[in-house]
């Protein structure tokens, strides 16, 4: 398919950049990532209105759904407890550029993932991911691995986690919280002194101990 313009033509940034995902999305089955990413560029419309484009996109398609959503929740007299545990493990995780080369696109899975509560919403965007960009890569694995451990350590009242090389940390969210068996209470933290040098290691021992919680 050739595109073209009148010799001299300006074209619009918006139009750039919608061009540019045709050429990145050039594979067979692509539609699905023209489309996700078509609305990304013109917003969403309004949740509770005709509008198709715009007033969405000023805070973003997910916030404003999350914002809805606690709305809704406290309208109907529903407790709203907004809390995010606060994590040191050492390792770090990211979307690398030249995985998803558009820095509007980056930041808004960002904040999306922020906001996933649970692991079947993070599977479910993991799967999107892929099936948007290709094969996920280590860096983004372990960006999803980290974002797992926050859903399950606040689904399990866990306010911090502090792993290092010589020991693990995690601190409850409420003081009478049960110790669980093979951790130390020691100063309002539960310890398991186990030495992992390993980073990636240090993580799935982090997560093994959460699930044993639950």
């Amino acid at each position: 398919m050739l595109l073209t313009t009148e010799a001299g033509a300006t074209i619009a940034d918006a139009t750039l950049k919608r061009l540019r995902t045709l050429q990145a999305f050039d594979r067979l089955g692509a539609g699905f990532a023209i489309s996700a990413r078509d609305l990304d560029l013109r917003g969403a419309g309004d949740l509770v209105g005709e509008a198709q484009a715009g007033h969405m996109k000023l805070i973003g398609t997910d916030l404003y759904q999350h914002l809805m959503a606690h709305a809704l929740r406290a309208a109907r007299g529903q407790a709203v407890d907004l809390w995010t545990p606060e994590l040191h493990l050492e390792l770090s995780g990211g979307l690398p550029e030249g995985w998803i080369p558009d820095l509007n696109v980056r930041l808004s899975l960002y904040a999306r993932l922020a906001r996933l509560p649970d692991g079947a919403a993070l599977d479910a965007f993991e799967a999107e991911l892929e099936d948007r960009f290709g094969h996920v890569p280590p860096e983004a694995r372990d960006l999803l691995d980290i974002a797992r451990i926050r859903a399950i350590a606040r689904s399990v009242g866990i306010r911090r986690i502090d792993a290092g090389q010589a020991a693990i940390a995690l601190t409850p969210r409420h003081s009478d919280q049960p110790v669980p068996t093979g951790l130390i209470e020691k100063n309002g933290r539960w310890l398991l002194a186990e030495a992992i040098t390993d980073p990636a290691e240090r993580v799935q021992r982090v997560r093994e101990l959460l699930e044993e919680i639950e």
